[in-house]
């Protein structure tokens, strides 16, 4: 079964813009070769890290939005995690859940994650 996947990838704030070229093209390249694909992708820009990574003190947020079967995500995540130039990753379903808060109406919760990014600033 296929769904829909957001990762985001955190890779260190001294890139290159080629070097984003790069890192983009290789989780699409990956995507390609575990049968699924890249839906869209979104570079969130520099922005300062809440600790340091690796001697890092900044990153550039990528995001992607990812549909691969549910057998080969497990296998996706893992690759991206052992990319060189990757920081973090969070890798999430993209899904949009109904829960009922104690006032007893339905919210919707969203696992956005630029939304969470966004919010953080």
């Amino acid at each position: 079964m296929v769904k829909q996947y957001e990762l985001m990838m955190l890779i260190s704030g001294g890139s290159t813009p080629e070097q984003v070229k790069t890192a983009v093209a290789a989780v699409e390249k990956l995507a390609k070769a575990k049968d699924g694909k890249v839906d869209s992708h979104e570079s969130l820009g520099k922005k300062p890290m809440a600790y340091m990574i690796k001697k890092q003190t900044d990153a550039i947020y990528l995001l992607f939005t990812v549909s691969l079967d549910t057998l080969t995500a497990q296998s996706f995540e893992r690759d991206i995690r052992l990319m060189d130039n990757v920081l973090r990753s969070l890798f999430l379903i993209k899904d949009i859940k109904k829960v009922a808060p104690k006032s007893g109406t339905i919210a919707e919760v969203s696992t956005d994650a630029k939304a969470m990014v966004d919010k953080k600033e």
